[in-house]
């Protein structure tokens, strides 16, 4: 096929602008050219031939030119003869594949171009892209010029002039009589070959030779592109499954970043692209080329399309072997540049809270409706208390079912129940299946306790197989008659409380009809069930099947071996789906497309009736068949079943970088029971349902249970208690390590610094502690508490531990060290089966972890007293209310903490803080920071005065603080700078936490803004600007505690001021608190305006 209907783009120069460009067609581009450029000029470099690699048709789709540029991956402005020996290198690779056919080898001055006379259909656009960017088998190939609009190829002309090159040399473009000399080149004849100018008369016959003339390319490269193809479409199935990144609350300092370009020479200007507005350069700061377009993003991120030279435009290629630009972050190109961090956005729960009593009626009033509801109560509010009084009553005539999320905590409800359960109610518990609890293998038990099984190694083995232990395992076993299992289930009541674990609701009889359903806690892990299969298990049923099947199970096994191929990481997940594909792999073909295989489902379907269930055979009888004369996995039956569309379910295969089982069949399937019974009429009688969960979702219950709808009950209590977060970095991988990523452990050293900073906000009679950890840190962190803080009692759990159990009640505090999440694999089938978006799978995949965390807490049961919680972590959870005091985790001995010793130090000599007086002694947060320079004139006037009258006092105690604080070689004290955004809060929250100084507020004298916070009290603050004598102290713009409550202890932390009474230079915790009254004060003027007006003031005093 001709090249007819394609067009190019033709520029004659460098720097030719864009509306020079011409647009040729491709069958007539040499008349064009030379049409249009004379011979002399492309001679004598005045005009060159500039060609783009990309073409295009009147459907306005992209055919790629097979033209590579290549050149040493390093060296390839530099040496010629490292460019020679890539050039021979691939030349014979692609000689012995059979692609050197038609090959036509250019050298450019520098480096080399390969040029074939065809161009790549379309149809292999992307699986072109998919060729030229691998790397790691075209050593030398560089697909920048191919990778997006208006890239250019030189494709004829002289170097020597400066429209032809930014550094002109006297070299021309020149084309070898055969590629096979290639060879035979050193940097010598390489460079006798370019040197000096073109002959003229070689140009049109070049360009004959040069230009594509087919759309056909030879057999050889329509295989290898069909290859890469079939390597995209297994691609296109491997999706990146991992935590989220928390992102940094950065913004962009544009002042920095436009004193570096101006610096630089280089000046910006406003683009707009489809709505997206980006600031392009003159230059490009990095390579200090013009020619690459540079630009800016609205994230201050610099790109560059010198892909080649320049790390602003490196470019990257994801997956599914599209590329882009990543571009520089300020930091990595603004020289000098400093981070601004923007505080994050406080999530608040904008539940309703209510008090305990409210929220107990407001479940009674729930459980008293008609529909399906969940109750939303936070965890020790009373929900499964004030649930079993209610509903115990109504089960004389009533069957209810109650389940709760494990084992133990039947025991617990079951206990509870009987104490409560009104005379002749009956109530059962079912546990499911365990080994005997002394492991003894006799039956001494009398009775033996619920659940027990004498054949768990036998029940287990057919579990995994797939098949149901009921019907395998009991019939027959010699222990059949005095099961303690089976036991349970027989003579099921007919009215009464049935208490069992969430997944036994699946299994429990079908005759009994339960009336109401009571689902204490989270049932989803327990009703969504996910099972996996091994190769092995297909390769049996393989062999009981006619030849005809062997195709597709072959198919799917290679498939599954193919995707494994292109992982790139362990957080890549390859999934091929054999139903409909859901999520990330919504658009991914379905095993039976990928495969092309779509014209055997049918017949393969029909080949595994051979296992179906036969008329004469009852599910016991068949299932015995199946695990005895057959030997197949039923499980595997199940994936292949729901595969051919013959059973509900999900099953796909799944390729991921695990050493046991990197390629595994899964099947998922929801289990939630129905709970509706036909009635003789025709009717259906509907179990009502009522969910109980401090955390639920409705949108859960939803999907686990169709065609029903859950009304909201909200029953939350706040907390009374103390709330901090301590925002630190401590991820299980971080605290615990991890192998696989080669990351060790916490050192205990550094566990015990960072528990320290939890313990301090602990209260004084707070003597009996939670620790909330991971499960492989708890003896660690137990340990840590021990040493650091004798005096009190630590108990310690675990998180994704037990709920609902009581016995942390009687503790006074919690501390979470840690921030759990569930590995986004593990749950992803989850996710998927309850939401279509993918957005909020992620979402609610991340909420897991905040779920968590709030049920730790609540194992305490904090809404009854005022008990501390403390979250170390890089979280806090929404349900929790917004803490108190929220501090990051700064550098060990940084800014922070000098600012925070310093103003400490302040709060205790006049006993208070605002941000105006850390700007008096030198803390100075963000925009305060342009007032440095004067107030370090203001030190040395004070500094002066002190040593012209060291005796005489003055009211600003510049002395005291130049002891032991950081003054520079003049004696005078070093300003102290903190850039973030949030410095000042979470200065003044551990100020609050630290000493124990009630909070302050002062508001703007125009009553604009937001009040700004301080510590300690009222009578302070005044007491400070009445002996300034020259700042009105405003008594409407303040808010907060009048005095402090005195106790005659506390040793003196430093030497007093004169005039000073005892209590400013106490120790912070020997100093109580008490509230006398509140009154509404001053807030005057922003930080910076006082700073100046009390410049004055000060030197006036002096």
């Amino acid at each position: 096929m001709r090249v007819s209907g394609l067009v190019v783009q033709f520029k004659t120069a460098y720097s030719s602008k864009k509306k020079s460009w011409q647009t040729l067609s491709l069958d007539k581009a040499e008349q064009s050219i030379f049409g249009s450029v004379g011979i002399d000029k492309l001679a004598s470099g005045e005009a060159g031939v500039w060609l783009t690699p990309r073409a295009h048709d009147s459907a306005g789709d992209t055919w790629h030119m097979a033209w590579w540029d290549v050149e040493h991956p390093d060296e390839h402005h530099t040496s010629i003869e490292a460019n020679t020996r890539t050039a021979q290198d691939l030349f014979i690779q692609l000689d012995g594949l059979g692609l050197a056919h038609g090959l036509s080898v250019v050298l450019s001055g520098k480096g080399f171009r390969f040029l074939w006379p065809f161009v790549i259909p379309s149809d292999y656009t992307k699986a072109y892209r998919a060729m030229i960017t691998d790397k790691g088998q075209w050593v030398g190939l560089d697909p920048s010029p191919h990778m997006a609009p208006n890239r250019w190829f030189r494709f004829l002309g002289y170097r020597g002039h400066r429209k032809q090159d930014t550094n002109p040399k006297d070299r021309h473009i020149h084309l070898l009589e055969h590629p096979a000399h290639l060879l035979d080149l050193t940097e010598t004849t390489y460079l006798e070959l370019v040197q000096g100018k073109p002959d003229p008369a070689t140009f049109r016959p070049w360009m004959r030779r040069l230009l594509p003339h087919t759309t056909e390319p030879p057999p050889e490269w329509v295989e290898l592109l069909k290859k890469y193809n079939d390597i995209l479409r297994l691609r296109s199935h491997i999706v990146k499954l991992n935590f989220p990144k928390k992102p940094k609350p950065r913004g962009v300092d544009w002042a920095q970043i436009e004193t570096f370009l101006t610096q630089k020479g280089i000046r910006t200007w406003d683009m707009q692209d489809n709505g997206e507005i980006f600031y392009r350069l003159t230059e490009c700061p990095m390579c200090g080329r013009r020619d690459g377009n540079p630009w800016m993003t609205q994230a201050g991120r610099l790109k560059c399309f010198h892909a080649n030279t320049c790390p602003a435009g490196e470019e990257h290629t994801d997956l599914q072997g599209q590329t882009f630009k990543k571009g520089l972050p300020p930091e990595k190109w603004v020289e000098g540049y400093q981070e601004i961090e923007v505080s994050p956005p406080v999530q608040e729960d904008q539940r309703e809270k209510t008090d305990v009593k409210t929220a107990r009626e407001r479940i009674r009033d729930a459980l008293r409706s008609d529909e399906d509801v969940l109750i939303r109560a936070a965890p020790g509010v009373g929900k499964t208390h004030t649930t079993l009084e209610e509903i115990l009553p109504q089960c004389r005539d009533r069957l209810v079912l109650f389940t709760v999320p494990k084992g133990e905590n039947v025991a617990e409800i079951y206990e509870k129940a009987l104490s409560l359960a009104p005379e002749g109610v009956e109530i059962r518990k079912i546990r499911g299946r365990r080994r005997e609890e002394n492991g003894s293998g006799t039956l001494d038990f009398n009775p033996p306790p619920e659940g027990i099984c004498y054949n768990m190694d036998y029940v287990e083995e057919v579990a995994n197989w797939g098949y149901s232990p009921g019907l395998i395992c009991c019939t027959g076993c010699e222990h059949q008659k005095n099961c303690p299992y089976q036991e349970q289930f027989k003579s099921l009541p007919k009215t009464g409380l049935v208490i069992a674990a969430h997944e036994s609701a699946v299994s429990l009889p079908k005759k009994r009809h339960f009336d109401l359903w009571v689902i204490d806690e989270n049932p989803v892990a327990s009703l969504l069930q996910t099972k996996t299969v091994s190769p092995g298990a297909l390769s049996q049923i393989r062999a009981k099947l006619p030849r005809r099947s062997e195709l597709p199970l072959d198919t799917i096994k290679a498939q599954g071996e193919g995707l494994l191929k292109y992982l790139a990481g362990n957080q890549h997940e390859g999934r091929i789906y054999a139903t409909t594909p859901p999520a990330e792999w919504k658009n991914t073909e379905s095993v039976w497309e990928l495969g092309g295989i779509e014209s055997h489902k049918t017949p393969f379907a029909e080949d595994l009736s051979c296992f179906d269930q036969l008329e004469e055979e009852n599910l016991k009888q068949w299932q015995k068949r199946l695990y005895y004369s057959e030997k197949v996995n039923f499980t595997a039956l199940e994936w292949l079943w729901t595969a051919t569309g013959q059973q509900a379910g999900v099953a796909y295969i799944k390729a991921r970088a695990d050493r046991k089982h990197p390629i595994s069949y899964v099947l998922h399937q929801t289990k939630a029971p129905g709970m509706r019974r036909a009635n003789q009429d025709g009717s259906e009688t509907k179990t009502r349902i009522v969910a109980l969960d401090g955390t639920g979702n409705k949108q859960e219950l939803e999907a686990l249970f169709p065609n029903r709808s859950f009304a909201e009950v909200s029953a939350d209590v706040d907390l009374p208690g103390r709330r901090v977060h301590l925002e630190y970095n401590l991820s299980k991988t971080t605290v615990c390590g991890a192998e696989k990523y080669k990351k060790t452990p916490m050192a205990p050293q550094h566990v015990k610094a960072k528990l320290k900073e939890g313990l301090k906000c602990l209260r004084t009679e707070e003597k009996r502690v939670l620790l909330v950890t991971f499960k492989d840190a708890k003896e660690t962190v137990l340990r840590a508490a021990q040493n650091l803080d004798p005096g009190r009692t630590f108990e310690v759990t675990h998180f994704w531990g037990n709920r609902g159990l009581n016995c942390f009640q009687e503790c006074d505090a919690v501390i979470c060290f840690g921030s759990p999440r569930v590995a986004p694999h593990s749950v992803k089938d989850m996710a998927s089966s309850l939401f279509d978006d993918t957005e909020q799978q992620k979402a609610w995949t991340e909420q897991q972890g905040h779920r968590d965390v709030v049920q730790s807490i609540h194992r305490i049961r904090p809404i009854y007293s005022r008990k501390s919680v403390i979250v170390m972590g890089d979280f806090w959870p929404e349900q929790l209310g917004t803490p108190q005091f929220r501090i990051r985790a700064y550098q060990k001995n940084g800014a922070f903490d000098l600012a925070l010793e310093r103003l400490k130090l302040v709060a205790q000599t006049y006993g208070f803080v605002t941000r105006e007086l850390a700007c008096l002694h030198g803390v100075f947060c963000r925009v305060d920071t342009q007032s440095i320079a004067k107030w370090m004139e203001l030190q040395k006037r004070f500094r002066e005065k002190l040593e012209e009258s060291p005796s005489e006092f003055v009211f600003f105690p510049i002395n005291i603080f130049l002891i032991g604080n950081h003054t520079n070689k003049n004696g005078l004290l070093d300003p102290i700078k903190l850039k973030d955004t949030h410095a000042w809060n979470d200065l003044v929250s551990a100020l609050e936490l630290e000493l124990g100084f009630p909070s302050l507020t002062e508001r703007q004298s125009t009553g604009a803004g937001r009040p700004s916070r301080g510590v300690g009290t009222v009578s302070a603050a005044r007491r400070f600007y009445h002996a300034l004598g020259v700042v009105v102290f405003d008594e409407s713009l303040w808010s907060g505690q009048e005095h402090f409550f005195e106790i005659p202890v506390g040793k003196l932390k430093r030497r007093v001021l004169p005039g000073q009474g005892l209590f400013e230079a106490r120790r912070a915790k020997s100093v109580l608190l008490g509230f006398t009254s509140e009154i509404r004060h001053r807030q005057q003027k922003p930080p910076i305006e006082v700073f100046r007006d009390q410049q004055s003031s000060l030197a006036a005093v002096v």
